[in-house]
């Protein structure tokens, strides 16, 4: 079977792209959706798999969904699918007829699922591993949710004392001329400076980001910065799991599927957020065109492939089973995932919670030190 590689817009990268990729791209293989997220995709899969499974055509199948008033979001597209469908095309066909909404891969599983009279289970199948990847991007979302609420909480209140709080008490000291105590003072320079110049550093964030973006459209610049995001500590091999779990969903759908192994790896490559890893998964392919076993170039890419997807994809080649393989490395790269989120997130909260208290505190004594100056002078 002959298969058409996909491109992935693979813009973001590291932690940053871990975020785009956990918001916007679902953990089964494909591009990012523009229109449909996963979660309603899932959905409206469902409603199609509980129909067509209890005989319903699938024009009317369609037209069931599109008017249920909770699908009132996605009315005009499942319209333009049922009128393509009417008009004679295949259900695959329709859906690639709306560019950017479905992408390529979840198009051939329904392909496939045609030719060979399974739709329905097909369909069912989609849905559900939609709905199992949406539960795993809810429970890294919350877990990862408190200490970001509290970083941004923290350097909230810090800015908003510095800012706002800090220059009133500041004219009150200069006023009663007391001297400032060194920790004041540096509160004060630092107020004096980012109000003065807080705009210039705005400007320079961004355009640092701008620079680095427009770095990342040169592939080797994009290659080597997302190796080594890889090779930090705590957060590398976290993004080396998420890669691997993209990665081993993109080849386990291509092979249940019916896709040969060098076909397969094909389609994958183009699929993984982070450009190193598909550096990777490209050579991976070359090697099993050329007749290698698909382990023994995983060997040579160790840095990438933890040892038990390794050792489970030795397995699969030797009893012929590499598509049931795949399912049970995804299971454990996701409680692998999930581990680590949590060992993360054990390290970052109490450091996080710690930090900005000392932050708060800090500045409240800073602000409130020549207080005492003043109960000083009072007193004599």
């Amino acid at each position: 079977m002959k298969a058409t590689t996909v491109r992935s817009n693979a813009s973001g990268s590291g932690v940053g792209g871990f975020f785009n990729w956990l918001h916007s791209i679902q953990l089964t293989p494909g591009r990012r959706r523009k229109s449909v997220s996963p979660r309603r995709l899932g959905e409206v899969f469902s409603h199609l798999a509980t129909l067509l499974e209890n005989g319903v055509t699938l024009p009317k199948a369609i037209m069931t969904i599109a008017n249920e008033s909770t699908m009132r979001w996605g009315r005009t597209l499942l319209m333009s699918l049922h009128s393509a469908i009417e008009r004679g095309d295949s259900f695959s066909k329709a859906l690639s007829s709306q560019e950017g909404v479905f992408d390529e891969i979840l198009i051939q599983q329904i392909r496939i699922g045609e030719r060979s009279g399974n739709v329905p289970q097909v369909l069912r199948r989609i849905s559900d591993k939609l709905e199992t990847d949406n539960d795993l991007r809810g429970r890294i979302m919350k877990k990862l949710s408190y200490p970001a609420i509290v970083t941004l909480a923290g350097s909230g209140v810090c800015a908003f004392m510095i800012l706002f709080i800090l220059p009133v008490f500041e004219d009150t000291y200069r006023k009663s001329k007391i001297p400032l105590p060194l920790p004041t003072q540096i509160l004060v320079n630092v107020g004096h400076f980012t109000t003065s110049y807080g705009w210039i550093i705005l400007l320079a964030l961004i355009g640092l980001a701008i620079a680095i973006r427009q770095l990342r459209q040169k592939q080797t610049f994009a290659i080597a910065m997302d190796r080594k995001l890889l090779r930090l500590p705590l957060v590398g091999p976290w993004l080396v799991d998420m890669a691997m779990l993209q990665f081993m969903d993109a080849l386990g759908t291509m092979l249940e599927s019916g896709f040969h192994l060098a076909d397969a790896l094909a389609q994958c490559q183009g699929t993984v957020v982070n450009r190193a890893v598909n550096q990777a998964i490209g050579s991976l392919g070359k090697a099993v065109r050329r007749g290698e076993r698909l382990s023994r170039e995983m060997d040579r890419h160790q840095h990438l492939f933890p040892p038990v997807v390794s050792q489970l994809v030795i397995v699969g080649e030797q009893t012929g089973n590499l598509g049931p393989a795949s399912r049970q490395i995804r299971d454990h790269l996701k409680k692998d995932v999930e581990r680590k989120t949590d060992n993360f997130v054990r390290v970052v909260e109490p450091i996080t919670t710690i930090l900005m208290a000392l932050l708060v505190g800090g500045i409240l004594l800073a602000i409130y030190m020549p207080m005492f100056g003043m109960l000083d002078l009072v007193e004599k």
